[in-house]
């Protein structure tokens, strides 16, 4: 399972999030960048909404990030991906192992950025339960309490509410 932590630190630019990429942040280091063939072109800004394009890796990337940030499914971010994706003239650049690249229709693009949120999570339960241990679960990182990502549980059951069960965020032990 790909760590959390890389997840929320990395970039499709120069990380390689396809099958077979580096599970953690250690192992990323060592191998040191593993840059898009594509990097030029999106630094040069030809690949972004202004001109045209958008990449469906970065999509899929922030798609993720979002599940891991806000404790939510997959499901939940993509509906609110689809309401807010723009809709560039040029359409989306797709690419399956980082060396085709291929423009893709809006609705293809969807599908592609949920399919690589998914390949990138791996699995990984987004949606954080309602207990006490399902929260430390979900904020704990190697290096200690992720308070962002606490912060952002609070208030999911009402009030300050973020647990049904054990200490919670209002004061109170549920």
């Amino acid at each position: 399972m790909r760590e959390r932590q890389l997840i929320l630190q990395g970039s499709p630019c120069d990380v390689n999030f396809h099958e077979g990429g580096p599970q953690t942040i250690a192992k990323s280091k060592s191998r040191g960048r593993e840059y898009c063939p594509h990097i030029n072109e999106c630094a040069k800004g030809i690949l972004n909404k202004t001109t045209g394009s958008l990449c469906v890796l970065q999509l899929g990337i922030q798609v993720a990030q979002q599940c891991l940030k806000r404790g939510r499914s997959i499901e939940q971010e993509m509906s609110t991906f689809r309401r807010e994706v723009p809709h560039p003239a040029k359409g989306f650049i797709w690419s399956p192992d980082r060396k085709t690249f291929t423009f893709i229709d809006r609705e293809e693009a969807i599908r592609k950025v949920q399919e690589f949120a998914e390949s990138i999570l791996e699995g990984r339960k987004t949606e954080v339960g309602s207990s006490f241990e399902d929260v430390m679960t979900h904020v704990t990182t190697p290096e200690g309490i992720d308070t962002r990502a606490l912060e952002n549980l609070e208030g999911r059951f009402g009030g300050k509410c973020d647990v049904t069960s054990g200490p919670c965020a209002c004061g109170a032990w549920h």
